[in-house]
């Protein structure tokens, strides 16, 4: 209950306060009730389900949002949760039936029902995890569950893990990329702000309208980084390799988006740091084994390749959807060539880190480079040792 009343006044208050202060942002004859519901349905857009804004249907989430919301969660289960398994699933179940109540009420949509009911449960066991987890203390889970997660061979464990770790080192090289794009952009984002005519608060909320969509802006730097493509709209398409420009929403921080198409040296060079941070990540993985047979040397890359891909299109899922009618009906990642591309990226560096970092492959080639060494100074040593001469024996 207090995680629910956290996150929900966390969104409520913000958007009360700029209705009832702004005189140009939002509409002058709204009042209390429909500003604080207007807030709950920004609350449940942040948790997946779709709402209905002003007649428009919007999908896309505000991860900004969600994320504000889920460390606001975790500070409550902090204070109130404990780290075994019945706490966290109460807290979680708590969680989701406080929230299925607002998102049938306000009539949230079929097809995105099932993504906010499956957001929500990941959103409120995640927030349960994170707010009882200590240093060297395990969470209590059920028995049958720990045996099956230690019944799991140590390799698959190990290339999950890896697959985490190259997923996060995509986030960051995009969002290093998403911070060089916001200052570069400073100029056309500017033009694109005379457009709006802002009070002080409705400039303040604009700024915070922007930033809770930052976290979409840099999963969509991730695949342009990567090789693939996004969309805003059916006219507007961004890649490294082909940019269509077309209508752009009033919104100054997609102005900062490249317009050119990149050279081959700045995609080279992309693409070639986040091979490297892949590839050290298998190096790390397969350096770290005891043993490991060459099949499993093989079969980790396609084991983290596959867990990276996963997470992406989790995340693909989570920045794409509808901002408004007609041409904006769909804006985000284009989920198959995206992935393609990453799994060309990731996979084959991953593979060849791991198997540059195996001992089972050095100590074939410390064999192979013993071998070839005493073959050489056995040849050496024969070449200098001098023969001599047999004497003839004499006969008695």
């Amino acid at each position: 209950m207090q995680a629910f009343l956290f996150t929900t006044l966390l969104v409520i208050i913000p958007v009360v306060a700029t209705a009832t202060i702004s005189t140009t942002l939002i509409d002058q004859d709204s009042d209390l009730g429909s500003a604080s519901l207007a807030g709950l349905r920004v609350w449940l857009l942040a948790h997946g389900y779709a709402i209905t804004l002003s007649g428009v249907e919007i999908t896309l989430i505000p991860l900004g949002i969600t994320l504000a919301a889920l460390l606001a969660a975790r500070a409550s289960a902090r204070r109130t949760a404990n780290r075994h398994w019945r706490t966290g699933l109460a807290f979680t179940m708590t969680y989701l039936v406080l929230t299925l109540i607002p998102a049938v009420t306000l009539g949230a949509s079929v097809p995105t029902f099932l993504r906010g009911t499956v957001m929500t449960l990941l959103f409120a066991a995640g927030a349960w995890m994170l707010g009882t987890h200590r240093s060297h203390t395990p969470l209590i889970l059920p028995q049958r569950l720990t045996e099956m997660i230690r019944s799991i061979p140590w390799w698959i464990r190990h290339a999950c893990r890896s697959g985490a770790i190259m997923m996060a080192g995509v986030t960051v090289v995009s969002s290093l990329i998403v911070a060089v794009w916001l200052f570069v952009g400073r100029d056309p984002m500017a033009q694109v702000l005379t457009q709006w005519s802002l009070d002080a608060p409705s400039g303040a909320a604009l700024g915070l309208a922007q930033a809770v969509f930052v976290p979409t802006l840099i999963a969509w730097a991730g695949a342009w980084v990567t090789g693939g493509a996004f969309t805003i709209g059916d006219y507007v398409h961004y890649s490294q390799h082909d940019v269509t420009l077309g209508p752009l929403p009033a919104f100054p921080m997609l102005a900062s988006i490249p317009s050119d198409v990149m050279t081959p040296t700045t995609t080279w060079g992309l693409a070639s740091i986040v091979a490297l941070f892949a590839a050290w990540t298998g190096w790390r993985a397969v350096s770290r084994l005891k043993s490991a047979r060459l099949s499993t040397i093989v079969s980790m890359p396609l084991v983290a390749g596959a867990v990276s891909l996963f997470l992406a299109a989790a995340g693909i899922v989570l920045t794409s959807g509808a901002v408004g009618p007609g041409a904006l009906h769909h804006v985000g990642i284009v989920l198959w060539p995206s992935l393609g591309a990453l799994a060309l990226v990731l996979i084959p560096a991953h593979l060849v880190g791991g198997v540059a970092g195996a001992r089972l492959i050095r100590r074939h080639l410390n064999v192979l480079s013993g071998r070839k060494t005493r073959q050489e100074s056995t040849t050496s040593t024969e070449e200098a040792t001098p023969v001599s001469p047999r004497t003839p024996q004499s006969s008695e």
